[in-house]
């Protein structure tokens, strides 16, 4: 992360959620620097043989004056997922989708199904598949646990249908950060603290998973 930093030219406080693409060959993330169209924006940088290459902003199409958070890259690269809370929605963050265009990304829309509410919905990831997520919500992130979540796209295709809590382990924690190291693709990494505890600072976990 710092390493990252320092070769692009961003201080560690700029540089928030990196994750690189499958292919290995972009980084993406979400900071505060100066230059951006309000709040937190999503930029990438491309991975070179001596480093990393020049800052790049995702613009408009992405963007927005509210904040962009925690974007992440289907299996194919094809797909931008992340979330917002400046193109509207049900809620103060949703989440949110758009498809490359060449080497920019089309418009973004609302991710489709039934995923987005009255609650806050963010840091989503796609698992290997590039059919499923694993996302995180909390009805209210300053008051209530923040719970990861699971949706897989319907029959269709194209809809995510109802997204299930993740059990298990996870029932008294509260969750986040949900990532997919893509050497390791069938791993899910995730930060989490105890509920009950009195020290909130969270820890990193990895659990494998299958799906059916």
């Amino acid at each position: 992360m710092y390493v990252v930093g320092a070769r692009v030219g961003i201080r560690a406080s700029e540089l928030f959620d990196p994750a690189f693409t499958p292919d290995g060959r972009w980084v993406y993330f979400f900071s505060n620097r100066p230059g951006g169209l309000g709040g937190d924006d999503i930029y990438r940088v491309a991975v070179t043989g001596d480093g990393f290459g020049a800052v790049e902003h995702l613009g408009a199409e992405v963007n927005s004056a509210g904040d962009e958070w925690a974007p992440g890259l289907s299996p194919d690269g094809t797909l931008l997922l992340f979330a917002s809370d400046g193109r509207g929605g049900p809620g103060r963050h949703d989440l949110f989708i758009a498809r490359a265009k060449g080497a920019r990304w089309q418009d973004a829309v609302p991710l489709p199904g039934a995923i987005n509410t009255s609650a806050e919905e963010f840091d989503a990831t796609f698992l290997v598949d590039g059919s499923s997520i694993v996302f995180a919500r909390s009805a209210n992130l300053e008051t209530d646990r923040i719970t990861l979540t699971f949706a897989a796209r319907g029959a269709s295709g194209y809809a995510f249908g109802t997204p299930v809590p993740l059990s298990g382990s996870l029932r008294d924690v509260d969750a986040l950060g949900p990532a997919i190291d893509w050497h390791e693709p069938s791993t899910l990494l995730f930060s989490a603290a105890a509920t009950s505890s009195s020290n909130k600072r969270p820890d990193i976990y990895e659990v494998r998973y299958r799906l059916r």
